[in-house]
């Protein structure tokens, strides 16, 4: 295979460092950011069997080369980089070996997309609890982000649904680990942004359900207090739950937002009639993606003129959207029922993707609200978006609740997830913004998901996260040579960067 790029250093001249001709499995290509803001240039390979993986993991050890493993590739920022070294694209690994339609597991390879498990194992009466709202990303991906769902302060998040693994360790060994066997290296793995070790299998716990259908119910709060009073009610009754924030609004209103609560159905059907909607649903989401995709390519330019704009379109929609909810009865209810795949996962399709929602100068920040201090923290970061030329796009509450994987944000409370649109002058006040909110985050006992993280430094990080000594010290004790790496891993990870190997 001949070679795409030949990888050079900051000042242009061709690094030496690198072999000029690697083997079959391995080319040079640009690696996009998955919001659009920029690329780098890596070895990529995408091996099909374990096998493969020994021998690329084997050639990385000779040439002194880091290795990135990636899903899907939908981390917001640089965790599946690694400029001049390589990345493992597990995508081909991607068989469903088992479903257990008694026990309600399934064992898959970490290549697989969330929706080819539904699409196997949701006609037989199960689901996967904590899924995230992109049905392409991958399990692989999911386990490395410990990902959260609608439902992640019900069951946890997706980590906390993982029975077993099999993982590939930084010498070539594939061993088996659970949360019985190899307990700290099942805990820290999931989660570890795959800079521990490389996941080559998948055991799932499903979640038995009545139905694939949804009853829906839409309300409105008007302020934080309103907010979180209605939420310890609403949760009571519902199995997800998200809420959509108005950023803009201020003194009384301030978090008035409206809260999409969901429950399985009850109401069964007979079971062609759920295998046809579940296969039509399958289909939609794929047909969906593509349809969006065409019409935000046509729209873009009218689209980017919004978010020029951005302060005043975004703060009329955000006015009549609350009002269009803001009814007499404390609940609005769809008369019909809605299918949990297009329900959960339409969100991924009919916002414009992150390249457009954030531009090529924003970006992406989920920080958690812990429970306890939810009223001042959720105050202080709302007012704190408020304060800055270009407020939030979007702003997304969810519910969560603490897990004790060794690199996880997840907290007893809540987290915002705030996307940004700014423009290249505002720089420096959105540094500024940032260096405030991760602050103001500190102070609270806050955690950031590193998925969707591209600002943090390594001070903030080490200080968000109090357990990071504890993960340095398991990857010394089975990645000694620093074999799994990425461009977030020696941004956060790594204090001594003159003594990390690049």
């Amino acid at each position: 295979m001949s070679t795409q790029f030949q990888p050079t250093d900051q000042t242009g001249h061709v690094s030496r460092r690198l072999p000029d001709l690697p083997p079959d499995f391995l080319a040079w290509q640009r690696v996009p950011v998955y919001v659009g803001t920029g690329d780098t240039r890596s070895l990529v390979a995408c091996p099909d069997t374990i096998k493969e993986c020994q021998e690329i993991m084997s050639f990385c050890h000779k040439h002194g080369l880091s290795i990135c493993p990636r899903g899907s590739g939908r981390s917001y920022g640089d965790a599946i980089l690694n400029d001049q070294n390589v990345i493992l694209d597990m995508s081909n690994m991607n068989r469903v070996i088992e479903v257990d339609g008694e026990s309600g597991t399934v064992t898959v390879e970490p290549g697989v997309r969330l929706v080819d498990v539904y699409e196997q194992v949701h006609h037989l009466g199960w689901t996967i609890p904590a899924s995230p709202t992109d049905s392409t990303i991958s399990v692989g991906g999911a386990l490395a982000a410990n990902v959260n769902g609608k439902d992640s302060w019900r069951v946890g998040n997706f980590g906390d649904q993982l029975i077993q693994l099999k993982v590939m360790t930084a010498d070539g060994e594939v061993i088996s680990i659970d949360r019985q066997n190899n307990e700290p290296l099942f805990m820290a793995v999931i989660g570890s942004m795959g800079l521990l070790a490389l996941v080559v299998e998948v055991k799932i716990r499903l979640m038995k359900i009545p139905s694939p259908y949804l009853e829906i119910q839409i309300t409105a709060a008007a302020n934080v207090d309103d907010l979180i009073n209605k939420l310890d009610h609403i949760k009571e009754h519902n199995d997800f739950l998200v809420v959509w924030v108005d950023a803009y609004a201020k003194g009384d209103k301030l978090g008035r937002s409206v809260i999409h609560a969901t429950r399985w159905s009850d109401q069964t059907q007979d079971p062609a009639t759920v295998q046809a909607d579940i296969a039509k649903s399958v289909a939609s989401l794929a047909n969906q993606k593509n349809r969006a995709m065409m019409a935000y390519k046509v729209l873009r330019p009218f689209i980017n003129l919004g978010f020029h704009l951005q302060q005043l379109p975004i703060r009329l929609f955000n006015s009549f959207y609350y009002h269009l909810n803001d009814r007499q009865k404390p609940v609005k209810e769809k008369a019909e029922r809605q299918m949990f795949l297009e329900h959960n996962f339409d969100k991924s399709y009919t916002v414009p993707p992150p390249d457009i929602l954030c531009g090529p100068h924003g970006y992406t920040v989920q920080i958690t609200v812990p429970r306890s201090v939810a009223k001042e923290a959720m105050t202080e970061m709302l007012q704190l978006c408020q304060s800055i030329p270009c407020p939030p796009a979007t702003t997304i509450l969810r519910l969560h609740r603490k897990d004790e994987h060794v690199i996880s944000f997840s907290e007893d409370g809540f987290s915002l997830n705030v996307e940004f649109h700014p423009k290249k002058r505002h720089a420096r006040a959105m540094a500024t913004f940032m260096e405030n909110l991760i602050e103001c985050g500190i102070k609270y006992g806050s955690r950031v998901h590193l998925p969707k993280d591209m600002t943090l430094t390594a001070d903030q990080f080490q200080r968000l996260y109090p357990r990071h000594k504890e993960f340095m010290e398991l990857k010394q004790e089975w990645d000694p040579d620093n074999l799994f790496q990425s461009d977030m891993y020696r941004r956060l990870f790594v204090t001594d960067k003159a003594s990390s190997p690049q």
